[in-house]
């Protein structure tokens, strides 16, 4: 019984485990948002990085089953001009 964990290559350089994927162990009543705290990442951090389990986009609260693959991306817009997302010490800036 397990869970697949993907962290796109910035949140596995931060994170507490340093991996870009591996698997954990499944437990009822496991989130996505635990997940990703236990790496080490929390307060405003957390409003920059979005998860997607099995392929579908997720809340940090989604409740996890045996099998799922958890994948944490830095959550970016689209738009006219420039757009910032901060996590911890990094800063990605992307503008025309």
């Amino acid at each position: 019984m397990s869970i697949r964990v993907r962290l796109q290559d910035l949140l596995a350089y931060r994170a507490a485990s340093k991996r870009d994927a591996y698997e954990i162990e499944f437990r009822p009543g496991i989130t996505a948002g635990e997940i990703i705290r236990a790496e080490g990442f929390g307060g405003p951090d957390l409003d920059a990085i979005a998860v997607m389990v099995n392929g579908e986009q997720a809340e940090h609260g989604a409740s996890l089953r045996d099998g799922d693959q958890v994948e944490y991306l830095i959550a970016m817009v689209g738009g006219h001009g420039w757009g910032k997302v901060r996590i911890g010490e990094w800063k990605v800036q992307s503008g025309e």
